[in-house]
Order: structure tokens, then sequence, then C-alpha cells
């Protein structure tokens, strides 16, 4: 009887540890990617996309990552559109966003700065050192908070968030719906994203509340487990990149979709010992240094692969 029940509780172990196997590059894939677009925000070409997932996309993934990808665009939506047709998701999901989302827009910052102190407490000294170049939690919850609450608030006026769903501008929708999502490799989205989550992630802290993409666990996507959306806002927000030229900006959006797709099939990490490697973190959403990083240098091994993939919940 005992041997049974030892049993039964490595089984029901190893079913929950959503381990995650690097997917082999022996075959073509096919990668669906939606577009959702705001028409209230900047936002690439149509003809773009296609030129992106079409033409250039294909040909770096392979000589970055040795995988044969065709990209399928999917006929791209609004953001309402999407919102409504996933209403059904949404209610099955609404209890887990109940209880994480934190509207930072109502919220007053003695209660934002709570919730930050918190979760810089939960974190490693490494962690603190490496992205604030201090370990005092209480210095750098007084800091941060005050600079996410008004980036949050700037972003909601200058696209009227308020008059629309602010849910859908929040990390906490897309970490509730993500892992229901079916059939959908990569979502891109000219919105951005921001953290609204009780458990905000240090990582968010440090990049001032706005998000430019999230990596979920999906068991319906097949053959990796794993559904990714990305933000281009910060990317096309950017005072730098509005003085580049169209075509250096296709580029560096192209290789941070490569870059995602590393996260989904051979399931490297992202990291910052390297700085010439396409597993390099974008720090501060400098897309351009990064990008030079890349195509200026020679291209190091990635760092580590991914054992699971998790959220803040």
């Amino acid at each position: 009887m005992n041997k049974i029940y030892i049993l039964i509780v490595i089984i029901f172990i190893a079913s929950c540890s959503q381990r995650i196997t690097p997917v082999k590059n022996n075959k073509t894939y096919t990668v669906n990617v939606l577009y959702i677009e705001d028409t209230d925000t900047t936002s690439l070409q149509p003809k773009t996309f296609l030129d992106i997932f079409k033409q250039l996309l294909p040909q770096i993934t392979y000589n970055i990552l040795g995988y044969k990808i065709q990209y399928n665009l999917i006929t791209s939506t609004s953001a309402d559109s999407f919102y409504r047709q996933n209403r059904k998701k949404l209610k099955e999901v609404s209890k887990i966003i109940k209880k994480n989302y934190l509207n930072v827009n109502k919220l007053n910052e003695n209660e934002l700065n709570k919730y930050i102190t918190k979760s810089l407490s939960d974190d490693t000294r490494y962690n603190l050192q490496r992205l604030f170049k201090s370990t005092n939690v209480k210095q750098i919850a007084n800091t941060k908070t005050k600079i996410i609450k008004d980036n949050i608030n700037k972003v909601s006026k200058q696209l009227n968030i308020e008059k629309k769903d602010y849910l859908l501008y929040s990390d906490v929708y897309w970490k509730a719906i993500l892992p229901e999502i079916e059939e959908i490799d990569i979502i891109v989205v000219n919105t951005p994203i921001v953290a609204s989550s009780k458990n905000i992630s240090v990582k968010n802290i440090a990049d001032n509340g706005i998000i430019d993409r999230l990596v979920l666990y999906n068991e319906n996507i097949i053959p990796t487990k794993a559904i990714a959306i990305v933000s281009i806002y910060p990317l096309l927000s950017n005072e730098i990149i509005n003085k580049l030229d169209y075509k250096t900006v296709i580029s560096m959006f192209s290789y941070y979709i490569v870059q995602t797709v590393a996260m989904l099939y051979p399931k490297y990490d992202i990291h910052e010992f390297e700085n010439h490697s396409i597993m390099a973190e974008v720090k501060d959403f400098d897309y351009y240094t990064w990008y030079n990083n890349i195509i200026n240098f020679e291209l190091k091994q990635p760092y580590k692969t991914i054992s699971e993939y998790k959220d803040n919940f």
C-alpha cells in the first residue's frame, strides 16, 4: 500500500512540475503569429509585418538558431475584437484576475509602495544589486513607486485607456488569458502592457512598470507548450528609434522576435552575462545598443536552458 502511495505521489509531482524539453530542430515548424492593434497608438505598416515574417525571419532564425520555421501571419485584429472574442476564456479565469489585479491608475502611492516593498523584500540581494545597484528595499521602493505610478498614468492618458477596458493593458489579463489560448504561438501587440499585478516582479519594478514581453507555459501549444506576447510599444515609442531609418527598425524587431523564438523552441534563457549573444538582456528598453551588440560582433553561445515557465501568480 505504501509503495502504491509513493508511486502516486511521484506521478503527481512529475505531472505538476511543467518541465520543458527543448524542441528538436530536425524538421520544419509552423509558428502562428497574431497581430492585435490599437489604432490610437503607433504601429508598423501592415506590409511590414509580411516582410518581417515571410521574408526576413525564416532565414535569420535558421542562421542563428538552426530551426527551420515557417511563420504564418494570421489576419490582424483590433484590441476590442480580441477582448470580445475571448470573453468566455476571460470568464473562466476571472477569479485569478480578481485575486491578482491591481489598478495602479486608481491606487494611492502608499498602497502601491506596500506591494512594491513586498516584492523587493521577497527577492534576492543579488537581483536587487544587479537591477538597482542597491539592496536597500525601502529606498528602492520609495524611489520607484512614484516613477511607476507616473509612468502608467502618462501612458493611460496618452492612449485614453480610461475610456477603454483597462484590463487589456494589464499584465494580469495576459498572464491569465495566455495559458488558455489555442493555435497561436506569438501574439504581437502595439499597445503597452503595464505591471498591474499585486505580485509585481522585481524586473517590472526595474523597468518602471512597463513590460515588452511575456513568455508563459501553455499546454495547448504543440510542440513547444509555450506562448509569447510581444509589445512593440516600448520599441516604437523610444526616442532613439524615431531617429533611425525604417529598415533598421524592422531588422531590430526581427532579431527581437528571434530571441523570443529562442525562448519557445530551444528554450534558451535571457541573461546579462554576455552582450554579444542573441539571448542578451535588453536593458532599459535600449533595443538599439542590444541590436548593435548582436549584428556588429561575433555571436556567442546562449547562456542556459529554461527548465520551466512561470508567472508571478
